[in-house]
């Protein structure tokens, strides 16, 4: 469709806008913007239109819209004060009011009366002919582009993965180098391909266990994703005409797939395959960032933004979204600790207030960037004990520590507030409350307010919006929902909760906070897929009464991360910055997804800005563990202490010594779980390693049944099970949770490739087609998301 006006003509079909016959660039969304004012010309255009139909619903925000309108008036030479194009129609939204020029000749003809009906049905005929013809000719043309992209794109996808592989081969590399330069005395003179092979008859065991790792590298990472380049190659040589070295590519790659059949295979003396100049064929500077450049280039030509995935959202539109450079950029972030209210007259029927109160406060200041408040999970320890504030502040690492008491008489509560500033002693603020108990569900609201302020961090305006308060609770209702939070996560506990949310529930049958507690309490209480499934079904209801409830899509993300569904915990995650770009476990977060979709250094990055936000051993554990399943075996020791008792620290570190080939140190520290935390995850884990080191095969394979009933449908654990039990030669049982880990949603590549308990199975076809799908995920996930990075 063609439209003109003034001196502008827009082309719908092709996509251009022509300014006095010359073609002006317009983002995709600024020109779709453009038709369909165009298109709806006879009336009001509004806001909610125009995000239903230009964004199909999604998270923008008022400013992006505005921008938008701005670039349309730029593009159509009109402006906000001239409105000569486009209207703005005060509190109802825009209208195009520009005079259209009719493109189908402006001074219309009569048709001829005297004209054969049966001539004018030939011409019709043939008009629909040509007309079909030129669709045929133009859907044919466009697939081939459509097609000929998406080749492209697999090829910078495997690139990627055989350029981290060849990333990771040369750290062992250099690792094997350093331990037989220290070992023989002499520093290496020869290339390491013969250096290697000169040595490998004299490697002892520990330097003959890294250089088969290196081996299964060049085996599994490189060679499968080589070929896979070349026959897209193969499939599309018009490739070499729009991107410049991808025939060199060509040359190379044949050359390399040559070389391993050929000498590789046959020699088991090699673990390192090169092809460089000495060859003739070298790899070919800046191919993969030419590559890239096309792949951007094109995708706009060839297809309209398409980053909507087919994944339900949860109804989270309409509100402001939030940009890259507000996320990087906390700004005065206050790290705090609420401690759960003493209860001044202990007894059983008001002991549940104190923490009760004070997970509701906490739950409340979710939303206020600038505000990094310790998890209810943190404090709870601390719950009905007298204890001092400011050495509680120093042991939590916090600023400020809130703290206070309650009594309850009659139907009114009395409560008492002190903030202090943990590191100079200093009260910074102290107030005392009286509310009917039937309006104690304000108190929230009032405490997260005032700590605001006398913090000076006041909310935004996008805060604002989203810190509105709840729908009040009935008051019994809102008892019953108090008395629940307080039963801590035992079987016991989470039975007794959840018959107090049921009588909350037949009372106040519409509220998120209810229907996320409920799904909570189903989630840990009964950690199968039923209790999952109720608790997704739960947490979805609370979305839909509250799409901003930020407890709710926390819990959700989490479910989503352990059944492996990425891509929806992802997404869930991104609204949760927009709420709250400053909330560190929102990070946290994010970096575990993407270490399991096997975004290793996306999520390093992820948990290097949650330990900014807020110090957590946790998050450095996390690094670490993200380090040590890239290799980098000596910068991820540096994340955990060799003077923290931590379980998942100790663990870690004897995993690392075990990689190293230091298997008296992995010992000690493994013994230093087992008598620490004897009946931990942790523990029991120990003791499989231990097993291993000493090769007590018996022990080892009891625990593994044991460890493997415990963790059913949670990947991570999934596939160290499946390593440890590669590690004792048990095949069948390897491969068996090897795949079943990845059809959890487990794809960390990484882990996969530098993992030695498996290099006895690399070459086996089942474990080459775990490894296949592993990596199939990964490039899907990856892909997917390829727009939000």
């Amino acid at each position: 469709m063609r439209y003109k006006f003034n001196n502008i003509e827009i082309d719908t079909e092709k996509f251009s806008l022509l300014t006095n016959g010359k073609e002006i660039a317009v983002e995709p969304q600024v020109f779709n913007l453009i038709v369909y004012l165009i298109e709806h010309k006879n009336k009001i255009v509004s806001r909610d239109e125009i995000l239903d139909n230009i964004w199909k619903g999604r998270v923008v925000s008022d400013t992006s819209i505005n921008n938008h309108i701005k670039s349309v008036r730029k593009v159509l030479g009109d402006d906000g004060h001239k409105q000569q194009i486009i209207k703005t129609i005060h509190s109802r939204g825009y209208q195009f009011i520009a005079e259209m020029v009719d493109d189908n000749n402006t001074v219309k003809t009569k048709e001829s009366t005297f004209k054969p009906k049966k001539f004018r049905s030939n011409i019709l005929v043939l008009a629909v002919i040509i007309l079909l013809v030129l669709l045929v000719l133009f859907a044919t043309k466009y697939y081939q582009s459509v097609e000929l992209r998406q080749s492209v794109q697999k090829i910078a996808n495997y690139q990627e993965i055989s350029y981290a592989t060849f990333i990771a081969q040369a750290k062992r590399r250099d690792e094997l180098v350093d331990m037989i330069e220290s070992r023989i005395g002499e520093k290496r003179e020869m290339q390491f391909e013969k250096y290697f092979s000169y040595y490998f008859k004299k490697l002892n065991g520990q330097e003959l266990f890294v250089f088969d790792q290196i081996r299964a590298m060049t085996d599994i990472g490189l060679y499968q994703n080589n070929l896979k380049i070349l026959n897209e190659l193969n499939n599309h040589p018009e490739i070499y005409k729009q991107i410049k070295g991808t025939k060199e590519l060509h040359q190379h790659l044949t050359f390399w797939i040559n070389k391993y059949h050929s000498i590789f295979k046959q020699r088991a003396d090699m673990c390192l395959l090169y092809v460089g100049v000495e060859d003739g064929v070298p790899y070919p500077n800046d191919v993969n960032q030419n590559i890239k450049d096309w792949i951007q280039g094109h995708t706009a030509k060839i297809t309209q933004e398409n980053n909507q995935t087919s994944q339900p959202e949860i109804a989270v539109s309409k509100i402001q979204t939030v940009t890259d450079d507000e996320i990087s950029q906390a700004s005065t972030i206050r790290s705090l600790a609420v401690l759960p209210l003493i209860n001044l007259s202990p007894g059983k029927e008001t002991n549940f207030l104190g923490f009760a109160l004070t997970d509701q406060i906490i739950s409340k200041l979710l939303y206020n960037r600038n505000i990094q408040a310790k998890s209810s999970t943190f404090v709870r320890k601390f719950d009905q004990n007298v204890v001092d504030p400011i050495a509680i502040g120093k042991q939590l690492k916090v600023e400020y520590i809130l703290s206070g008491n309650y009594l309850k008489q009659d139907n009114v509560v009395r409560l008492n507030f002190e903030l202090a500033e943990v590191e100079t002693k200093e009260l910074i603020w102290r107030e005392s409350q009286e509310l009917p108990y039937e309006n104690l569900f304000k108190l929230q609201d009032s405490i997260a307010n005032t700590l605001a302020q006398k913090l000076d961090l006041g909310l935004t305006s996008r805060e604002y919006y989203f810190n509105k308060s709840q729908q009040p609770m009935d008051a019994i209702a809102y008892d019953y929902y108090l008395r629940s939070i307080a039963f801590p996560r035992t079987k016991d506990g989470n039975e007794q909760a959840l018959e107090l949310l049921q009588k909350a529930f037949t009372i106040e049958s519409n509220s998120a906070p209810i229907y996320t507690q409920m799904a909570s309490r189903f989630r840990w209480g009964f950690a199968d897929e039923k209790g999952t499934k109720k608790a997704e079904k739960y947490l979805m209801k609370a979305l839909e009464i509250n799409p901003r409830y930020f407890t709710a899509l926390r819990n959700l993300s989490m479910i989503y991360y352990d059944t492996g569904e990425f891509l929806s915990a992802y997404k869930i995650v991104k609204k949760m910055l927009i709420i709250n770009p400053g909330h560190a476990a929102t990070y946290f977060t994010l970096g575990k997804i993407y270490r399991k979709s096997g975004m290793v250094e996306e999520s390093i990055k992820m948990y290097e800005k949650s330990l900014e936000l807020e110090y957590s051993t946790n998050t450095r554990n996390q690094i670490g563990a993200s380090l040590f399943s890239n290799s980098q075996y000596k910068e991820a020791s540096k994340y955990f202490s060799p003077e923290s008792v931590n379980a998942p620290s100790l663990s870690w570190r004897g995993s690392i010594a075990l990689r190293l080939g230091e298997k008296n140190k992995a010992l000690l520290l493994y013994q230093k779980i087992i008598v620490l935390y004897p009946d931990s995850y942790w523990g029991r884990d120990a003791v499989i390693f231990t097993a291993i080191v000493n090769g007590d095969k018996e022990i080892g394979l009891h625990e593994l049944k044991l460890q493997e009933k415990r963790f059913q449908g949670i990947s991570e654990p999934t596939y160290f099970i499946a390593s440890q039990y590669a590690a004792f030669g048990e095949k069948q049982d390897a491969l068996r949770l090897y795949e079943k880990a990845v059809k959890d949603g487990y794809y960390n590549l990484s882990m996969m490739l530098s993992d030695p308990f498996f290099d006895f199975v690399r070459n086996d076809a089942k474990y080459i087609e775990i490894f296949n799908l592993a990596q199939q995920n990964h490039l899907a996930f990856k892909q997917a998301i390829a727009n939000d990075l």
